[in-house]
């Protein structure tokens, strides 16, 4: 339990290949679980990954499993490890025995193996000749939105801003950050449209906002949290944000520089 005394985490696990990347070996993520909210003991759902992502083919390659309590920043924290195998993972499902979860040294709990199986193999022979034997037909076109939102992809929306001078001065009616308590300005129209949609695919509806291009006390920010909290809910918590900043006493400026926001979202 990351979250402290009286309080639950929301775990998940990544499955990690190791792979030889410039001469140095280092460990890929290739699989992630869903997050179980408020759990100790989650009981996540079947993950299936083809065993030349996961492995190679090679059934003893290692593989290591992290488990991390979510965090909607992006920052997870790590609640603990361990390394095994395909066949490691097999074993574990067939007699039961479980995988100590470790962190920094320390225990930090152990993983039960409710289920692993192969399938799908037709052939012992080397994985080189069954690839030689194989006919791959490409894709007629790439994936779209629809496609990963069915393949279960899940997103975290961050909302970037542009507080910019180039938008022109807000207190003006016919800008584009003009607040009219009659009517949505362009940027009102864009959060309701976009974020309106992508929150459906968000699992907690909870949304960082942040704004880049202007200047608080003389300094110009790069990014900063709009709004008293540090995520939105809901659309409506967004529009409440976006609002809230020009009470804050921002002054429009520059240069356009989008770069810190877009670090903070993808930490």
């Amino acid at each position: 339990n990351t979250e402290g005394f009286l309080r639950k985490s929301d775990p998940f696990f990544e499955l990690c290949r190791r792979v030889d990347a410039a001469g140095a070996q280092t460990w890929d993520n290739v699989a992630k679980s869903d997050v179980v909210k408020d759990n100790l003991s989650p009981d996540w759902k079947d993950v299936a990954v083809e065993l030349s992502i996961l492995c190679g083919g090679d059934q003893d390659s290692p593989i290591l499993v992290k488990v991390f309590d979510f965090e909607s920043s992006g920052k997870h924290e790590l609640m603990g490890q361990f390394e095994t195998s395909v066949n490691g993972f097999v074993a574990a499902a067939r007699n039961n025995t479980t995988f100590k979860l470790t962190n920094r040294g320390k225990e930090t709990g152990e993983i039960v193996v409710a289920k692993a199986e192969v399938s799908g193999i037709q052939s012992s022979a080397p994985i080189e000749s069954q690839i030689a034997r194989m006919s791959i037909n490409p894709s007629s076109s790439p994936p779209n939105f629809v496609d990963y939102i069915s393949g279960g992809c899940e997103l975290n929306v961050v909302v970037g801003i542009d507080f910019t001078g180039s938008n022109g001065d807000p207190r003006k009616p016919g800008t584009l950050h003009y607040i009219d308590p009659n009517s949505l300005n362009d940027y009102e129209k864009a959060i309701k449209s976009i974020v309106g949609i992508l929150a459906k695919y968000d699992s907690d509806k909870k949304f960082p906002v942040l704004g880049f291009g202007a200047k608080y006390n003389g300094e110009v920010k790069h990014c900063f949290q709009c709004g008293p909290n540090e995520e939105a809910s809901d659309v409506e918590g967004v529009l409440e944000a976006y609002r809230s900043v020009f009470h804050s006493g921002l002054v429009l400026s520059s240069p356009t520089d989008i770069t810190e926001v877009i670090q903070t979202a993808a930490a």
